[in-house]
């Protein structure tokens, strides 16, 4: 069986027996939505829950849309110019409105990479700012005792606060867009931290997460986001679900809680994928970049070829990650040879790259990770990394992959062109 699978923004060939494969893990989508423009503005003005957006922004003199940051945002410049133009033509000027980004601790934006995330229109007609975690943000009624709430200034000063965002599975919160684009996406640093070490207590006895990807009923984590973002209090939403160009294929808006489970709903019919059994060998891309970026950002794709793995068996994962690790802290966290210490260190000392290595370290005692990565792989090479712990490999290409994970190619095994995308669901 031959297929293309994207690779950073490229892609890479794999090459095995077409009768061992027992699925492709990729849903049919819709087709993308024709009038784009339409659709949104039917929906702004018939919303899930709540007034029309026109009611909403009326009189309003400092509106805030919060977007995405660029990890996340790959159709933000398909749906923000029409729920901008909507916004101006019910009588919000420009200089009235600014676009903050919900970078959460995630490295800001050049001024290059604010115009590759919205467009040069908009980065010259629009203020568009990243909401920095590291300082100036405003401190509210904390959540509880060990959790503060910290949260942008412009967001807490707005007369209209519009969240604006993308629906996608998330390993933790179960999706993402919504309330995240508040907590974490706006949140100072402390909180983010706080809000992610309650993680640790949602891991049952059996070593199983509670807060997990496509999940919201008994999610711990996801309800504490609802409960952070409601305390800011935003207006409105407006929920797009992308296909894998970053052509919109749903649009749902309306009350933040209530259009975003809706569309989370949506979402999930369509990305939910069933397969028969668990193999003992997944073939998994992550959909090329920005999906690939890096290997932190990788790990979301992991996740969802670990739910098709056979214990014990192989996930094969391309990731170009042309930025490398991901940030600062990651790959000192994934040295921890230890899962026990690991965990030890992220109670007494949390980190949230600590949290994600823990979660990825914690699936590879389950099964053997080979990446194919050119750029880690050189990383590798060059003696700037210890050999990774538990069943972590790095290779520089597709086909020493698929021979230390299959030499004899005769396992069965399924493809997963758009991991970060689509989850798996054992019906076996």
């Amino acid at each position: 069986m031959n297929a293309n699978l994207r690779y950073g923004r490229g892609s890479a060939v794999v090459d095995l027996p077409e009768g061992n494969c027992r699925a492709v893990v990729q849903p049919i989508l819709p087709p993308p939505i024709g009038d784009l423009d339409a659709a949104i503005v039917q929906c702004l003005n018939n919303p899930v829950g709540g007034k029309p957006l026109s009611a909403i922004v009326e009189g309003r003199r400092k509106v805030v849309v919060v977007i995405p940051d660029a990890t996340r945002g790959e159709a933000v410049q398909a749906y923000l110019p029409p729920l901008l133009r909507y916004i101006e033509h019910h009588h919000v000027r420009r200089e009235e409105v600014t676009l903050l980004t919900a970078t959460g601790t995630h490295h800001r934006h050049s001024g290059a990479g604010l115009t590759a995330l919205v467009g040069p229109e908009i980065t010259r007609d629009w203020a568009v700012v990243d909401h920095n975690p590291d300082a100036g943000n405003v401190e509210l009624e904390p959540l509880d005792d060990e959790t503060p709430l910290l949260i942008d200034p412009l967001a807490v000063g707005a007369d209209c606060l519009i969240l604006a965002g993308q629906i996608s599975f998330h390993y933790c919160a179960g999706f993402g867009g919504g309330r995240k684009l508040v907590a974490p996406g706006l949140c100072g640093c402390e909180t983010v931290q706080a809000l992610h070490r309650r993680t640790l207590a949602n891991i049952d006895a059996a070593g199983d997460w509670q807060s997990r990807a496509g999940a919201l009923r008994h999610n711990p984590f996801h309800e504490i986001l609802v409960e952070a973002a409601g305390r800011v209090g935003p207006d409105f939403a407006l929920n797009v679900s992308p296909n894998w160009q970053g052509e919109v294929i749903g649009v749902v808006a309306g009350d933040p809680v209530q259009s975003h489970v809706v569309a989370c709903l949506q979402y999930d019919e369509i990305f939910r994928f069933p397969v028969a059994e668990r193999l003992p060998l997944v073939i998994a891309s992550c959909g090329g970049w920005p999906f690939d970026v890096n290997f932190y950002q990788a790990h979301k794709a992991f996740d969802n070829a670990f739910r098709a793995v056979a214990p014990g068996g192989t996930v094969v994962l391309l990731a170009e990650c042309a930025e490398g690790w991901g940030p600062g802290s990651f790959l000192r966290w994934l040295r921890i040879a230890s899962l026990k210490e690991h965990r030890e260190r992220l109670e007494s000392d949390f980190e949230v790259p600590g949290h994600t290595a823990y979660a990825l370290k914690w699936k590879a005692t389950k099964c053997r990770l080979i990446v194919v990565s050119e750029t880690l792989a050189r990383t590798t090479e060059a003696g700037e990394i210890a050999a990774l712990p538990f069943q972590i490999e790095i290779v520089a290409d597709l086909n020493t992959a698929l021979a230390k994970s299959d030499p004899n190619r005769a396992l069965p095994y399924c493809m997963m062109p758009v991991a970060s995308s689509c989850l798996p669901e054992v019906t076996g």
